[in-house]
């Protein structure tokens, strides 16, 4: 198996999205964070930017914005074929 890797490469991203699209489960529910890190141009540099609370502080509130506007991400059209196609093979 290895050592399990220090952050989630945009790979194994993927692979974990995909692994619960294909799971027998009603409904696959994912964070927005999950669903753009399975791809290297949407995903951010840094991702402890990804975080939405850190849990040894009390004072950090939960809290997330996304990096990208809307229209950016509608505009990434090869990431939402791909993600499409996902879901679609799915069979969601």
């Amino acid at each position: 198996m290895g050592q399990a890797p220090i952050y989630c490469d945009a790979w194994i991203n993927n692979a974990i999205v995909l692994q619960h699209l294909h799971s027998p489960a009603m409904w696959s529910v994912f964070q927005i964070q999950d669903i753009l890190g399975i791809d290297n141009n949407l995903r951010r540099e840094n991702p402890n930017d990804e975080r939405i609370n850190i849990p040894a502080n009390p004072q950090h509130y939960w809290q997330y914005r996304m990096h990208i506007s809307l229209e950016d991400l509608n505009a990434s059209l090869a990431f939402n074929e791909t993600f499409s196609d996902a879901i679609k093979s799915s069979g969601r």
